[in-house]
């Protein structure tokens, strides 16, 4: 983007209203976010509190259970009939009554006997086939003749394990006859109830990394294990809370997530972002409204101002404000009015002073030249003449003002340093010798010198120092070539090889002027610049009505040089 449509762009009406709208923004913004911010917290910590609770009730649902499967070892460790069917190896009458009929009966999948040492006396349902004597409510059991529960993984399940001494009921034979072990399965139907009671979406256990059980029917089977922190996970429209399942001896047997619905935080986030976001647009509709008429009301003076003075830039001093307000603005215009009318002021004066100052150089060339007609009456007249093609063909070729009057000026004093060349050779009748033609081409340089000594005038002095030296490069004082050779320069010597030729001389008679052109085709590119040559065709001689005179010949292109 240019640099002046980003200008107008980013104006003082745009940088108001961004300033207005950043003012009345800033503050809501901040509010809506830090309520924002506040709020969610909040809801966040509820969310957090809410997860830890449920995740207490788990635990507490699975004690309960474990509890449950406790009363069943009990009611079973004191009958009689099993502590005899111990001792006695009736491994039928176990798995009749125990080992085979509780697996097939109740919710509980394993049962297990084993003797006091802990050696397998008989298995049944899931723990059929392995040996859990190293199970810490085993060993409790065995070594302490406690009852009690502890969660446990088997055949990569994971088991609530209760586990107590088979003893007579009689207090006389209270010893232990063995260790009787029920298992019951945290799988599905466990997980199903677990969630309905603390009112989580799901449940899944996962051990050693594979999802092993579910409360949705839908879970995929194989799934990557969870983090074991204790701290909410966002899954989703919902939060997960992992919670790390451990035995007695603090050994990982698995990770129960939990998950629950967080539509409460999700809710109410959205509903917040919508009430913060409707605030904002309606606070920006009215900023915007209000900013658009104050910027309009500052605005406007200040174009009316920036109007006038860039009218006042292309000449056109004469420019007033209407003051209306008695405001900052007010004040402006009012200096602007001021400084206008002194600019005025000023512009008329130095316009008076300028055309006193070119009267002067005027009235100092005319001095001058009457001091050249003075010695020399052919060098008055000529240059008056020069002076009027000059301009003609510098007019032709484009030139500005100021450069259209330093031709006229160098026209008119061109010849002026022919004062300090002697008369008998200003005059001679004849042809000049080598050495009085090197006398009569001092006087560029003599001119030079008198018309420099006038400051303003002195860029005239080295148009007339040039204006006998040659497109070629042939020509006098410095011998100055081409393009070199100041535009001016050029265009006197033609006009003055013109005039001369169709003037009488002390030495000869005029030309015609068909003769003259001619002799000035003749010469393009060696003695003068074509395109002068070129414009002074075009525009002197039909002027001098001897077109018709003239045979034709190809005019070189036009150039400026």
């Amino acid at each position: 983007m240019p640099r002046e449509t980003a200008s107008r762009l980013w104006s003082l009406r745009s940088k108001f209203l961004f300033t207005l709208l950043l003012a009345a923004l800033s503050p809501l913004a901040v509010y809506a976010y830090l309520s924002f911010t506040a709020t969610s917290a909040a809801l966040e910590r509820h969310e957090r509190l809410a997860m830890a609770n449920r995740s207490q009730a788990v635990q507490a649902a699975l004690e309960a259970r474990g509890q449950a499967v406790v009363d069943q070892v009990l009611s079973f460790g004191e009958w009689t009939p099993f502590a005899r069917a111990i001792d006695q190896r009736d491994l039928a009458w176990l798995r009749e009554n125990v080992t085979a009929w509780v697996p097939a009966t109740t919710a509980l999948k394993g049962a297990q006997v084993l003797t006091v040492s802990g050696q397998v006396v008989a298995s049944g349902g899931d723990f059929r086939g392995v040996s859990l004597r190293d199970v810490p409510v085993v060993q409790a059991a065995a070594r302490q003749g406690r009852n009690g529960f502890d969660v446990q993984t088997v055949k990569g399940r994971l088991y609530i394990l209760a586990a107590g001494p088979v003893v007579m009921p009689e207090v006389s034979q209270r010893r232990s006859h063995g260790i009787v072990v029920f298992g019951e399965p945290v799988d599905q139907a466990m997980l199903v109830n677990l969630a309905r009671v603390t009112g989580a979406n799901e449940l899944s256990l996962y051990v050693r990394g594979l999802l092993v059980a579910s409360s949705a029917r839908a879970t995929a089977r194989r799934l990557p294990a969870p983090t074991a922190s204790q701290e909410p996970i966002e899954n989703g429209p919902d939060t997960a809370v992992n919670r790390v399942v451990r035995n007695d001896r603090g050994e990982l047997q698995a990770v129960l997530q939990l998950t629950a619905p967080s539509s409460a935080v999700t809710v109410t986030d959205a509903a917040l972002m919508r009430t913060a976001a409707s605030a904002l647009l309606i606070a920006l509709l009215i900023a915007v409204g209000i900013g658009l008429v104050t910027s309009r009301t500052l605005t406007r003076p200040l174009r009316r101002l920036a109007a006038a003075a860039r009218a006042i830039k292309a000449g056109e001093t004469s420019q007033h404000l209407e003051v209306r307000s008695r405001d900052e603005i007010g004040e402006l215009s009012r200096a602007f009015n001021a400084m206008a009318a002194q600019i005025a002021a000023d512009m008329r004066e130095k316009t008076d002073a300028y055309a006193r100052l070119d009267a002067s150089y005027l009235e100092t060339v005319t001095a001058l030249a009457a001091a050249m007609e003075a010695k020399d009456h052919y060098t008055a007249e000529h240059a008056e003449s020069l002076a009027e093609m000059a301009l003609a063909v510098g007019r032709g070729m484009g030139l500005s003002e100021s450069e259209l009057r330093d031709l006229h000026y160098a026209a008119v004093l061109h010849d002026i340093g022919k004062i300090g060349i002697p008369g008998r050779i200003l005059n001679k009748p004849g042809k000049l010798s080598a050495d009085e033609f090197a006398v009569m081409a001092e006087h560029t340089i003599i001119g030079e010198r008198i018309i420099s000594s006038i400051g303003n005038l002195r860029p005239v002095a080295r148009i007339v120092r040039a204006a006998h030296e040659r497109w070629d490069g042939r020509g006098y004082p410095d011998g100055l070539a081409a393009g070199e050779i100041p535009l001016a320069s050029r265009i006197l010597l033609a006009c003055d090889a013109y005039h001369a030729m169709t003037s009488d001389r002390p030495y000869r008679h005029a030309l015609p002027a068909a003769a003259a052109l001619e002799e000035l085709r003749s010469n393009v590119g060696t003695q003068f610049d074509p395109a002068v040559v070129a414009v002074f065709i075009d525009v002197v001689v039909p002027a001098g009505g001897t077109m018709d005179e003239v045979p034709e010949s190809p005019q070189p292109a036009l150039a400026r040089k």
